[in-house]
């Protein structure tokens, strides 16, 4: 085994002065961890404790990584904290540390997607996957009229395969929309509502499409509407203002 001689100045400048590891030190002197302990103890330098240690470790992981440089990836060219710590080969949780210690707020969901070239490119997928069965609020605010109303009517009722009523009367070919504000606003989803507007039409079916504002605003107003035509389609048919009063009070699907 060979006899390894480490001048005290020159272990002192790399262990003290540019915090290389003990591990780094092994690497450079081409020996084991238990020798430069070994020298450690003989010229009396204090080994680092854990904390210590992994300040150091931190250090040579994430030095390289500073203020200027996670401002111009996050907040500039807009590249998400997942991303970014996947580029940067480090835990996004560390990197939300960072993001503290750097005093950088990290953006909201709407705040990342705004401006964004695929904003609507993922807004227009999720378009794409057919609708969940679970009422949004505007609906349940129509369906709420709707049941003090005691009006029956088929929910999330799929039509002619080419789209899916929020609130549908199949026998009076009534399909009734919600339309929120957000989702309905991006252009090709207009094109998409002008397209089952149009097929719907061409099939005997009325459309009625009511916005998240006029919903908001008074629901009763939007069922008022819904019943004025749901009178006029069972009076077409044939039916007495008292069969059509009967035929209100059905259930709900």
């Amino acid at each position: 085994m060979k006899n390894v001689v480490i001048p005290r100045e020159e272990l002192e400048e790399l262990y003290v002065q540019n915090e290389l590891s003990t591990r780094e030190l092994c690497k450079h002197f081409g020996c084991s961890y238990k020798t430069i302990a070994k020298i450690l103890k003989r010229y009396d330098i204090r080994p680092r404790d854990l904390f210590e240690s992994w300040r150091v470790r931190r250090k040579h992981k994430l030095g390289h990584i500073t203020a200027d440089y996670l401002r111009e990836e996050y907040l500039e060219k807009r590249i998400s904290i997942k991303n970014l710590a996947i580029k940067l080969s480090i835990h996004h949780q560390t990197l939300r540390r960072l993001f503290r210690e750097f005093g950088i707020r990290t953006m909201s969901k709407s705040e990342a997607m705004r401006g964004k070239k695929k904003s609507e490119e993922h807004r227009l997928k999720i378009l794409a996957v057919p609708r969940p069965t679970k009422d949004t609020s505007i609906e349940r605010l129509v369906e709420g009229e709707l049941s003090r109303r005691e009006i029956g009517h088929y929910k999330h009722l799929p039509i002619l395969g080419v789209c899916q009523s929020d609130k549908a009367f199949p026998d009076e070919k009534i399909a009734v929309f919600c339309d929120g504000d957000y989702w309905h606003s991006i252009p090709k989803a207009i094109v998409k509502d002008v397209r089952v507007n149009r097929v719907l039409t061409e099939n005997g079916w009325l459309v009625l499409r009511f916005s998240e504002k006029d919903i908001k605003e008074s629901p009763t107003k939007v069922v008022d509407k819904i019943v004025i035509e749901l009178t006029k389609r069972r009076k077409a048919n044939g039916c007495s203002s008292a069969q059509v009063e009967k035929e209100n009070r059905v259930f709900i699907v």
